[in-house]
């Protein structure tokens, strides 16, 4: 299983959990600074055309405007952990609204 298949898993596997937001994680850009964002799920009671996201970059948790999902998070974000490809982490960014 390549690393599209295992997120596209894993992904499924979190919003069946009832998970209300997700940890997205890719590999670093070439000068090291992180690619990774934190998803808003329908399972936050919104349309999923309406989810959010929160680039991580050096702010960490931080980066959640919304202080409930925000909590969630700090509290066990390696549950909702999931490695993703560039590629995925880019499709993100313009598929879904900036949080």
């Amino acid at each position: 299983m390549n690393l599209t298949q295992s997120a596209n898993k894993k992904f499924s596997e979190c919003l069946k959990s009832g998970a209300k937001i997700l940890w997205l994680c890719a590999v670093n850009d070439k000068n090291g600074n992180p690619r990774r964002l934190y998803l808003e799920t329908p399972n936050n009671g919104v349309n999923a055309t309406e989810c959010r996201y929160w680039e991580e970059g050096y702010a960490g948790h931080s980066a959640i405007t919304d202080n409930i999902l925000r909590e969630i998070i700090t509290r066990d974000p390696e549950t909702n952990k999931i490695k993703i490809t560039v590629e995925q982490y880019e499709k993100t960014k313009k598929t879904w609204q900036h949080g």
